[in-house]
């Protein structure tokens, strides 16, 4: 059993389970409060209706996630009885079915189970944008992985992989929708051939909503293993809020006086919380002690410069169009180091 509803009402029923058969979704409905104790516990969702809600909540059940009351009319009893029993929200229908389609999509999905891993230039021309498309073509080869492209100045994620012309949702689609994201519609949506999905722009519309990132980075988190970000150098509060949502920021930068000065500056201006950033470092004259020290970051890899990477760039196979080599190599050591 995924669903459990509680309710007496013919329409309720009739309502949930065609949004259950739509979603792909098992139901089980309980019209008597005193039988609903002995699937409380085992269901993935549970979904009580306001005509039975003051009847379950007498019976005190066990606090639990995924509780939401629902109902055609939803009055001021059904309201306390929610409050007792710890549900999530109140929904009333018809107008709350959207909301309900986008719950039942997300039935069995891991809960904020990904690593968000944002990679950002210490300065231009470094490969940050390179490095980001590695990560993501490893981390698919092991598990879910999605790239979100939040760098309005760069080449575009999906040309570099080989995606510009595969169907599916970008960034101006998802400021067009409202409301909640299912985790499930995300991941099977975007362009994806094999590798990592990938959210990045369309057309000549370069912009990102607060409200659009914060609802597609939730959603990615929810249905994939690994999240990759391409951030911008520069940038403004949307920028600021991906990249202190990050569980781990790779600032990538040449190993030269100039190239750690302005990597320093760039994690300065981004905020994050100590521990957070580290360096992958480009072949320089400068060590990697000495690249540490200058930063107050410690360097998580060194980079190797691959030119046939540029080759395989151009031909939209990605950096890493077979499954060895150095930067495969350290892609993997970067991601194992991150879980």
């Amino acid at each position: 059993m995924t669903l459990l509803l509680v309710t007496c009402s013919p329409d309720l029923r009739s309502e949930v389970a065609r949004m259950a058969a739509a979603s792909d979704v098992g139901l089980a409905v309980v019209a008597d409060a005193a039988e609903v104790l002995g699937a409380w516990s085992t269901a993935s969702l549970v979904l009580v209706g306001a005509d039975l809600a003051e009847a379950v909540a007498g019976l005190a059940p066990a606090r639990r996630a995924g509780v939401h009351l629902v109902g055609h009319a939803v009055g001021e009893g059904a309201f306390r009885a929610a409050v007792l029993l710890g549900a999530e929200s109140v929904v009333e229908l018809p107008d709350g079915l959207p909301w309900l389609g986008e719950v039942l999509a997300d039935v069995d999905e891991p809960s904020a189970a990904a690593r968000v891993i944002g990679v950002v230039g210490g300065s231009g021309g470094v490969g940050a944008t390179t490095l980001a498309c590695a990560l993501g073509q490893v981390a698919a080869r092991r598990g879910r992985a999605v790239l979100l492209d939040a760098d309005p100045l760069g080449p575009g994620l999906d040309r570099l992989l080989g995606l510009e012309d595969a169907a599916g949702v970008r960034w101006p689609d998802l400021h067009a929708t409202t409301g909640r994201l299912s985790a499930r519609a995300l991941r099977d949506t975007v362009p994806r051939a094999g590798g990592p999905g990938v959210v990045t722009w369309a057309g000549g519309e370069r912009r990102l909503d607060a409200a659009t990132v914060r609802e597609t980075l939730t959603a990615a988190t929810r249905g994939h293993d690994v999240v990759l970000v391409d951030l911008p150098r520069h940038g403004d509060g949307v920028t600021l809020e991906l990249a202190r949502r990050c569980d781990r920021l790779l600032v990538v930068c040449r190993a030269s006086i100039a190239g750690l000065a302005s990597a320093g500056q760039v994690v300065s201006a981004l905020g994050v919380a100590e521990g957070v950033a580290s360096l992958a470092l480009r072949p320089g004259r400068v060590g990697e002690s000495d690249a540490a020290q200058v930063t107050g970051l410690p360097v998580a890899a060194v980079v190797p410069d691959r030119p046939r990477v540029v080759e395989a760039l151009d031909l939209g196979l990605g950096p890493l169009p077979r499954r060895r080599g150095a930067l495969a190599r350290v892609a993997a050591s970067l991601l194992e180091t991150a879980a």
